[in-house]
C-alpha cells in the first residue's frame, strides 16, 4: 500500500510539472479595492433590475427598492474604500450607479411589452426571463473583469467578454423557442448594450495600467519594466545639463575611471543630500540604453527649452553619444558609448552623459 501511495505521489508531481505556469501581478491595495467595487457595482445591477422585475417590466419600479439597491451600493464602496487603498481616482457609489441605472433603463426599454397593451403572461414571462439573463451577463462579466486585474492580458479579457455576450444571444434564443416573446431578435441590442456597460465600468473601477516610463516630478524617470531610474537632463547650465560633455579617465590614467565623468559628474549627484534623495547613481551599461532607445520618445519630452530644469522639463543630446559604464574588451583606454549603436572611444575623450540607478 505504501509502495502504491509513493508511487502515485511521484506520478502527481511529475503531472504537476508539465503544466504551464503563469505568473499573475500581485494585487496592490488599489486592485483589492477595485475587485470589491466591481463585485458591488454586479450586484446593484442585479438588485436594481429585480426591482423592474418585480413588476413584470410593464410598470415602475417600487421607490423603496431603488433606494435599497442605492444605499447597499454606497455602503459597499465605503467599505472598500476603507483602508484608503482605493487612490484619489477611484470614483464614489453615485457616478458608478448612474452607469448601472442607464443600463438597466436601456434593458428594460428594449424588453418591456409594447405600452398601453395587456401583455399576455408568456410575454411578461419573456421580458422577465431575458432581463435576468443580461444581469447574468453583467454578473459574467465583471467576473472576466476581476481576473484581469491579475492577469493583466487584453485578448483573454476580449475573448471572455465575446464569449459571454454569446452565451446571452443563446439564451434569449431558447428563451424564445419556450415562450411567446413580445419582442424577438433582440439578443445582439441587449448583448451589445450590458458589453458596452461592463467596458465602461472597467475604465472606470480598475486601476489605470502605468505606462513604462514615469516622470516623478523630483528631476527623475523610472521605467516601470525594469525597475531602472533615469536622471533627466535640462537645458540649465548645473549638473543636469544636457549639452555638458565629460571624460571617462584622464590622461594619467587613460583606463581608469579618474575622468570628469566620474570624479564630477557621479560625484556631485551622490553627494548628501544625493540627487533625488538617492546616492546610488551610476553610468548605465549598453544594454541598458539599448533598452530605453529610442530616446525622442523616452527622455525627450518637447519641453526642452531656455531656462527650464529637470523637474519642468526632459532634454536628450541627440548628436552626441553617451558614455556607458562598459569598458572595452579589447583595449582598457577604451570605453563604449551609445547613440543609437554603440561607439568605442578613447576614454580621455569628451562625451554627454546620463545617469541611472539602482
Amino acid at each position: 500500500m505504501h509502495t502504491t501511495w509513493i508511487a502515485t505521489v511521484k506520478i502527481s508531481v511529475a503531472v504537476l510539472a508539465m503544466i504551464p505556469f503563469t505568473a499573475y501581478a500581485k494585487m496592490t491595495a488599489a486592485d483589492l479595492c477595485a475587485a470589491k467595487k466591481l463585485k458591488a457595482e454586479s450586484v446593484h445591477v442585479k438588485s436594481r433590475m429585480n426591482c423592474e422585475t418585480n413588476k413584470g417590466l410593464g410598470e415602475a419600479p417600487d421607490a423603496n427598492c431603488v433606494q435599497e439597491a442605492s444605499e447597499k451600493l454606497a455602503g459597499s464602496f465605503d467599505r472598500a474604500s476603507a483602508p484608503g487603498g482605493c487612490g484619489a481616482a477611484s470614483p464614489p457609489a453615485d457616478v458608478v450607479g448612474a452607469k448601472d441605472e442607464i443600463v438597466v433603463q436601456a434593458v428594460v426599454n428594449a424588453l418591456k411589452p409594447p405600452a398601453g397593451s395587456s401583455a399576455p403572461t408568456d410575454e411578461i414571462t419573456c421580458a422577465v426571463k431575458k432581463a435576468k439573463t443580461a444581469v447574468g451577463q453583467n454578473t459574467r462579466g465583471i467576473g472576466c473583469i476581476k481576473r484581469d486585474i491579475t492577469r493583466q492580458d487584453d485578448l483573454e479579457l476580449e475573448s471572455c467578454l465575446l464569449e459571454d455576450g454569446a452565451k446571452t444571444e443563446d439564451a434569449f434564443a431558447r428563451t424564445e423557442d419556450q415562450l411567446e416573446c413580445a419582442t424577438t431578435g433582440d439578443a445582439p441590442v441587449v448583448s451589445e448594450t450590458i458589453d458596452t456597460h461592463l467596458r465602461e465600468v472597467k475604465d472606470l473601477l480598475l486601476p489605470p495600467t502605468p505606462g513604462r516610463f514615469a516622470d516623478n516630478g523630483d528631476g527623475t524617470i523610472t521605467d516601470n519594466q525594469t525597475g531602472l531610474m533615469w536622471e533627466k537632463k535640462d537645458y540649465e547650465g548645473g549638473i543636469h545639463a544636457y549639452l555638458s560633455t565629460y571624460s571617462w579617465s584622464d590622461v594619467l590614467s587613460p583606463s581608469q575611471p579618474t575622468g570628469t565623468v566620474h570624479l564630477t559628474f557621479l560625484a556631485t549627484l551622490n553627494a548628501a543630500p544625493c540627487f533625488a534623495g538617492h546616492c546610488d547613481w551610476r553610468l548605465p551599461t549598453i544594454a541598458e540604453w539599448i533598452d530605453v532607445y529610442p530616446w525622442d520618445t523616452t527622455f525627450n519630452d518637447g519641453r526642452c527649452a531656455r531656462e527650464c530644469e529637470v523637474t519642468t522639463c526632459s532634454c536628450t543630446n541627440l548628436l552626441e553619444p553617451y558614455w556607458s559604464a562598459d569598458s572595452s574588451l579589447d583595449d582598457a583606454n577604451y570605453a563604449h558609448a551609445f547613440d543609437g549603436t554603440s561607439v568605442v572611444t578613447e576614454k580621455i575623450n569628451e562625451r554627454v552623459a546620463r545617469a541611472v540607478r539602482p
